[in-house]
């Protein structure tokens, strides 16, 4: 039985073909490239999110519930797992960011509903609030025009190393206001 690690080097190794690459493969085995990818990342996620919970464990700290995964893309808060504690009046969650490139990052970004958080990095022995400012933008949904959307990026000023993951928790405060003024605020 193949190890997760070289199930996912078996599927790269299959989509590098020429057909994928180029995209002249037949719908249906462009289908299964896709389907073969979307296993093997789902199985490698479960051990990096146990990756992650180790780390944690042995930094001192663990979190009530397990680590989910939200893939970086131009979506909402609502393609993340904080869309379920989003309607709760207290929540707290930590947020780990793993920094994959060979430089550190001074600033991650975080998809959250509103502004009303305390934030704090953990440095290694304890959490230290650090420096965060929330964007927001109010979209209408596509599918249900008379939904709205709190479109929200939080900027935290955290640094990452190389090859780290840093932990940033996220502490539900009605009384915290991270806003920063955008041209649509000016613009009213």
């Amino acid at each position: 039985m193949l190890k997760v690690t070289d199930k996912m080097k078996d599927v790269v190794g299959i989509i590098q073909h020429h057909d994928a690459i180029t995209g002249t493969a037949k719908q249906h085995v462009s289908n299964d490239y896709k389907e073969r990818v979307f296993k093997a990342t789902q199985e490698v996620n479960k051990v990096y999110a146990d990756q992650v919970d180790k780390l944690a464990r042995s930094q001192g700290f663990k979190e009530d519930n397990t680590w989910q995964w939200c893939q970086r893309q131009n979506g909402t808060y609502t393609d993340c797992p904080i869309a379920d504690w989003a309607d709760q009046d207290n929540y707290n969650m930590v947020v780990a960011t793993h920094n994959p490139s060979g430089i550190a990052i001074h600033e991650i970004m975080v998809k959250v509903p509103h502004d009303n958080w305390v934030v704090q990095s953990f440095n290694g022995t304890n959490w230290s609030n650090i420096t965060a400012t929330v964007i927001c933008q109010v979209h209408q949904d596509e599918i249900h025009p008379h939904f709205e959307i709190n479109d929200c990026n939080m900027y935290v000023q955290q640094t990452i190393n190389a090859g780290q993951i840093g932990f940033t928790k996220l502490t539900f405060d009605p009384n915290a206001h991270l806003h920063e003024t955008t041209c649509d605020d000016i613009a009213k």
